[in-house]
């Protein structure tokens, strides 16, 4: 029996529907973020101390709320303080007479929960779903700094970097959809470290680019199309094929550090004369002071 168009077209429209849908949920690319509803950012500021130690606080994304993160029940003060996407935990670094541990806690202090106990484990950072975290870890004995991967709650922790001792990675975070990792690495070839990608479990690594200066704090642009990094006091930006360099902030090589959230930019700079936290658009457009102290405010991302 012969199919009726009308039959024909039914099954097609059915096909590329489930099509679509499968892809929505499954396919993406870098460009496609994970939506998360993040209100809330941490930063380490000297207001309560006069500059003597920096201490953590928690603010809402446009400066307001800003709030102390007790941290007397943790090992030592917090570095590099991060917030969950869904804004119920921080994740921090920390060292009290022993190697620096990743931990994470309750924005009220509480919780506190040590992920890591082998080498030392430093700039812990989201998946952007909350799920994982990604760090750097001597654990393994080797000469460089190799890049974990574990649960949010501390299991299933795995090395993402090869057994090497010429490697040595640093700064590692996760692309916008959590499906890549940037970093920055040794580059044996060029003899200098270079900006670095891979798949979010260790495959597919590749060099992107050897800028002039050691790229501090890598992380991809907003919407996941670029990679930009802090070089020579300025945040840069290049293609993910390593094309299209171009410098995006002029601030007179004040920059220190940077990290993406959500559609914005944000970054520890002296352009005002002492650090401050700003936060701009992913072409340097719209640079708004979000502390604007008279005491040292700064991310804290630990530059090693």
């Amino acid at each position: 029996m012969p199919i009726m168009k009308s039959t024909l077209l039914t099954a097609l429209t059915v096909i590329v529907a489930a099509l679509a849908l499968a892809c929505a949920t499954g396919c993406g690319s870098d460009s496609t973020p994970v939506n998360h509803a993040q209100t809330k950012v941490a930063f380490a500021s000297g207001r309560a101390s006069g500059d003597v130690n920096p201490d953590p606080y928690v603010m809402n994304r446009d400066g307001s709320s800003v709030t102390p993160l007790p941290y007397g029940a943790m090992p030592s003060r917090p570095r590099g303080t991060t917030v969950s996407p869904d804004d119920s935990k921080v994740l921090f670094e920390a060292s009290h007479n022993s190697p620096t541990q990743v931990y994470t806690a309750a924005l009220d202090g509480t919780a506190v929960t040590p992920l890591t106990t082998t080498g030392s484990n430093r700039v812990p950072r989201w998946s952007p779903d909350g799920k994982q975290i990604v760090f750097m870890s001597t654990r393994d004995g080797l000469s460089g700094w190799l890049i974990y991967v574990m649960n949010a709650d501390g299991s299933s922790q795995a090395h993402l970097s090869p057994l090497d001792n010429t490697i040595n990675d640093i700064f590692p975070s996760f692309s916008p959809n959590g499906k890549q990792i940037v970093f920055t690495g040794w580059d044996a070839t060029a003899f200098q470290y270079a900006i670095w990608t891979m798949n979010a479990d260790g495959s597919n690594r590749k060099s992107v680019i050897v800028p002039s200066a050691t790229p501090v704090t890598p992380a991809f642009s907003p919407d996941g199309s670029k990679i930009l990094w802090v070089a020579s006091g300025e945040i840069a930006s290049v293609n993910l094929d390593g094309s299209g360099q171009t410098t995006i902030t002029s601030s007179g090589g004040k920059i220190l550090e940077l990290m993406t959230l959500g559609t914005e930019v944000w970054f520890t700079t002296m352009q005002d004369g002492n650090p401050e936290v700003y936060k701009m658009s992913a072409d340097g457009s719209g640079q708004k002071d979000m502390t604007n102290n008279p005491y040292g405010d700064s991310l804290y991302l630990n530059v090693p």
